[in-house]
C-alpha cells in the first residue's frame, strides 16, 4: 500500500504540523514540520511517478543529500535515479537550488537543508519562515518607510545575484507570498526569496524580465497598504513604454512611485540616505544597466554542488585589457560566440566603457548568421548586449524571436527602430500581423509599419506582404487601391507572386475595375516569370488552368486547362489537383 506524504515525512525524520496541498491533482505538497533538533522546516514533495514502495522497501530505496555529508542514510547515493528521467530532472533542480543557496552565503536565498527521493516523490527541505510580505499586508500593517526601503533594496540585490553570469537563474515566481523575513523583528532580519521556479533554458530571458515586473507589483502592493492615497498609482493604467520594461512597462507611473516610496524625506530625521537611495534607484531608471541585463545560459548540472574546498581551483578572472585583446583576436578569426562571451565579461569588469562594448557587440551581431542567432546561449548574450545599448544586437534578437515570441520581440525591435535600423520595421509589421504568445493581432498597426518600411526600403517581397495583408483583412478593405498600386510596383520589378495577386484583383474587381483579359495576361506573365527563375509558382499555373477551363479572358480550351492543372498536380499543389479531378469528371 502506498505511503501518504505525511508518512513519508515521518520516515525522513520530520514531524508534520500542517499540510498545504495544491488544488490541481498531481502537483507538489508542502508540509510544515519539526526537525529532530526542534527547528521548524518546510518539506516539499514533488510527485515523479515510479513504482510504489512499501515501508520496508522505502528504507532501502530512499536517497538523501544534505549540507553536512554527501550521503546520509541507506541507498547508493548520486543525483540520478533508476525510476526514470523525471527523477533525474528533479534531482538536477534540487542540486541547482542547493548550489544557489550555498553561493548566497546564507543570505537572500534560503538554504536547502536536504533533498532527495522517497518512494514515488522527490523532496526538498528548507527552513520555515513564518513571516512573509503577504502576511504583513493581509494584517493591514502600514509599512515603515525604512523597512520598505530595506525590503525593496534586498529584493533587488537578490535578483541581481540570481541573474549574474555565474548563476543565471531567474526566480520565476516572485510575489508577496515568496518574500519572507528571517528570524527576529522584520526591521532587523534578513529578507529571503522563497521557492525559486526552474525555468526552461530558452525562456530564461523572459522569466528574468518577469522578475522585474513582479518587483514592480510588489512595490505597488506596498504602496496600496499606505493609509494616504498615492497619486502615482493611478499612472499604472497609462500607455506602455519599452524603456521602462523592468518594472511593469509603465514608465511614468513606476518612476514616480519608486521616487515616492524611496524618498529620503519619508525616513526618520537624521538618517543619512542619499548614497543608498541613489544606488537603489539608478538600476530602476532608464537606460538599462548591465545589472539588469540577461547573461548567457549556464548549464544545469545533475551533480551535487561544488564544495568550498573545490572552489579554490576555479580559474582566475582575466583583466579588462586582456579581455580586450581576446575580443579583437576572436573578431579577426570570426569566432563570434566566444567574442560575445568575452565582451560581456569585459562589460562586467569595465561598465563605464559602454561605447566600446556597444561597438564590439554591433560588429558581432552584424556578422552573426541566422543559425548562430538561433542558439539559446548566443541569443541570451545578444539580449545582454542589447540591454547595454547595442541596437544591432536588439535587431538580431527581435529577428530571432518575432516568429515564436512576438510580444518579447517588440521592445527589442522598437529599440532598433528608434536607433535608425529600418530593417526592424517589417519585423514589427510581422509581429502585429500574426500576433501570438500574448500579443493580439493588430492589422492596422501592421499596415502602418509596412507602409513606413516601403517608404524607406525598395523591396518587392515587402510590397507583396503589404498588399496581401490589406486584401486578407476585411477591416482594411478601404485600402484596396493602395494594395493594387503596391502590387503593380512589385510586378514591374519582376515579382511573380505580386503579378499573380494583381491578376486576381483584376479578375474579382478588387481595388480596380474587373478586367478578364488583363487578369489572364497577368496570370500568364506570373507563370512565365516564375519559370525563368526556376521557381514554378503553381498558383499562377492553376489560375491559367481555370481561365482555359471556363474561357475566362481567353478561349475555352480543356486540353490547355488539363496541361496547366497537371503542372501543379505533379508538384503536389492541392488546388491544381482538385481542379484536375473536376476537369476529368466534366470531360
Amino acid at each position: 500500500m502506498a505511503l501518504s506524504v505525511e508518512e513519508l515525512c515521518v520516515s525522513l525524520g520530520y514531524t508534520p504540523k500542517e499540510t498545504f496541498r495544491r488544488i490541481a491533482p498531481g502537483d507538489d505538497v508542502s508540509i510544515r514540520a519539526v526537525a529532530k533538533g526542534g527547528s521548524e522546516v518546510v518539506v516539499r514533495f514533488y510527485p515523479c511517478g515510479g513504482s510504489v514502495s512499501s515501508s520496508a522497501v522505502l528504507a532501502f530505496d530512499t536517497k538523501r543529500w544534505n549540507t553536512a555529508r554527501f550521503h546520509t542514510g541507506p541507498g547508493s547515493g548520486g543525483a540520478a535515479d533508476a525510476t526514470g528521467s523525471t527523477f533525474e530532472e528533479r534531482m538536477s533542480e534540487m542540486a541547482l537550488r542547493w548550489s544557489i543557496g550555498a553561493a548566497s552565503g546564507g543570505k537572500l536565498i534560503p538554504p536547502v537543508i536536504e533533498f532527495g527521493q522517497a518512494d514515488r516523490f522527490a523532496f526538498q527541505v528548507r527552513p520555515y519562515y513564518p513571516l512573509t510580505l503577504r502576511s504583513l499586508i493581509e494584517k493591514q500593517v502600514s509599512p515603515n518607510p525604512l523597512l520598505l526601503f530595506r525590503v525593496v533594496d534586498q529584493i533587488w540585490t537578490a535578483l541581481t545575484f540570481l541573474h549574474q553570469l555565474e548563476i543565471n537563474q531567474p526566480h520565476g515566481n516572485l510575489s508577496i507570498s515568496n518574500v519572507a523575513f528571517g528570524p527576529g523583528p522584520p526591521a532587523e532580519s534578513g529578507v529571503f526569496l522563497l521557492d525559486l521556479r526552474e525555468s526552461i533554458e530558452t525562456r530564461r530571458a523572459e522569466f528574468k524580465r518577469a522578475d522585474y515586473q513582479n518587483l514592480g507589483l510588489i512595490i505597488y502592493q506596498f504602496a496600496s497598504s499606505f493609509e494616504g492615497r498615492i497619486d502615482a498609482v493611478d499612472a499604472l493604467v497609462r500607455c506602455k513604454n519599452v524603456t521602462w520594461n523592468h518594472l511593469g512597462k509603465f514608465e511614468k507611473g513606476w518612476r514616480e512611485l519608486a521616487h515616492h516610496l524611496l524618498n529620503p524625506d519619508h525616513f526618520p530625521s537624521g538618517y543619512d540616505m542619499a548614497a543608498e537611495r541613489q544606488r537603489a534607484l539608478s538600476p530602476l531608471l532608464p537606460p538599462k544597466t548591465h545589472l539588469a541585463a540577461v547573461p548567457g545560459v549556464h548549464p544545469v548540472s545533475a551533480d551535487p554542488p561544488i564544495r568550498a574546498a573545490e572552489a579554490s581551483a576555479a580559474p582566475q578572472a582575466r583583466t579588462a585589457s586582456e579581455l580586450a585583446e581576446d575580443i579583437e583576436a576572436l573578431l579577426q578569426k570570426g569566432e563570434l560566440a566566444p567574442a560575445l562571451d568575452r565582451t560581456l565579461q569585459f562589460l562586467s569588469a569595465e561598465s563605464s566603457q559602454t561605447d566600446r562594448v556597444v561597438g564590439w557587440c554591433d560588429r558581432i551581431a552584424a556578422a552573426a548568421t541566422s543559425e548562430l542567432c538561433a542558439q539559446s546561449q548566443f541569443l541570451a548574450g545578444l539580449e545582454q548586449a542589447a540591454s547595454a545599448g547595442s541596437a544591432v544586437s536588439a535587431l538580431r534578437l527581435g529577428e530571432s524571436l518575432v516568429a515564436k515570441f512576438p510580444s518579447e520581440a517588440l521592445s527589442w525591435l522598437d529599440q532598433a527602430a528608434r536607433a535608425g535600423h529600418h530593417a526592424s520595421l517589417p519585423l514589427l509589421a510581422q509581429a502585429y500581423e500574426w500576433g501570438g504568445d500574448g500579443l493580439e493581432r493588430n492589422p492596422r498597426k501592421a499596415r502602418d509599419y509596412y507602409k513606413q518600411s516601403l517608404e524607406l526600403l525598395d523591396d518587392p517581397d515587402l510590397a507583396y506582404r503589404f498588399a496581401a495583408l490589406i486584401l486578407r483583412e476585411s477591416t482594411l478593405a478601404n485600402h484596396a487601391s493602395e494594395a493594387t498600386r503596391s502590387l503593380d510596383a512589385a510586378r514591374r520589378l519582376g515579382h511573380f507572386r505580386s503579378t499573380d495577386l494583381l491578376g486576381q484583383c483584376c479578375a474579382h474587381g478588387i481595388g480596380l475595375d474587373t478586367d478578364e483579359k488583363r487578369a489572364f495576361e497577368l496570370f500568364t506573365e506570373a507563370w512565365n516569370c516564375s519559370k525563368k527563375t526556376n521557381e514554378h509558382y503553381f498558383t499562377a499555373s492553376n489560375n491559367l488552368g481555370v481561365c482555359f477551363a471556363i474561357g475566362f479572358g481567353t478561349r475555352k480550351d480543356p486540353d490547355l486547362a488539363h496541361h496547366y492543372f497537371k503542372q501543379g498536380e505533379i508538384a503536389g499543389h492541392e488546388a491544381s489537383k482538385k481542379n484536375l479531378e473536376n476537369l476529368v469528371q466534366i470531360h
